[in-house]
């Protein structure tokens, strides 16, 4: 969102950028989370480890009375958990600002640093229906390159995964 926000002006600051498996629509990554199966284990589990990250350093948001920390500590699911804890920490009024703040989607075309990003078509944080590919290609400093497979951010090389990765590859290439 920087390089969007930014546009012309971050050429001052940076020659290049990489996104790697980033989301580009909060909405349509966060839906993909909470679809059943293996997605929405995904999402619980990173719910959780949200939750967690919040109740080790709890100390420092209980006299806040922008949240409840009790409601935080039962959410079950990333939009939950940016419901009732993110969203607030950044002052947006709910989870739905938040998000149409956050997503990239609508924002590419904005982007004036030469940029590569990468994504994987199976990506449960980013769909391929929903990466913005028509964008990419009328934007003039923004290049997407998307995998049939990698997940997030799975980019191994070969058969039998050697710690390796393609994705460095590609990105020693692009610098």
């Amino acid at each position: 969102n920087y390089l969007a926000e930014k546009g012309e002006s971050a050429r001052e600051k940076m020659l290049a950028a990489i996104l790697i498996s980033v989301c580009f629509d909060t909405f349509e990554g966060t839906k993909s989370l909470e679809t059943p199966g293996l997605n929405r284990m995904l999402n619980r589990h990173l719910a959780n480890a949200l939750v967690e990250s919040i109740k080790e350093v709890k100390q420092h948001f209980d006299d806040n009375k922008k949240w409840n920390l009790e409601d935080v500590f039962t959410s079950t699911t990333v939009r939950e958990f940016d419901s009732r804890f993110t969203a607030k920490m950044f002052g947006y009024k709910d989870v739905m600002e938040y998000y149409a703040d956050a997503r990239l989607y609508d924002k590419v075309e904005n982007i004036k640093v030469p940029t590569l990003a990468i994504n994987a078509e199976d990506d449960p944080f980013q769909p391929d229906a929903s990466i913005p590919k028509a964008q990419a290609e009328r934007s003039s400093h923004v290049t997407i390159v998307t995998t049939k497979y990698g997940g997030h951010v799975g980019f191994v090389e070969g058969w039998i995964p050697s710690g390796f990765f393609w994705s460095d590859r590609l990105v020693s290439q692009f610098l």
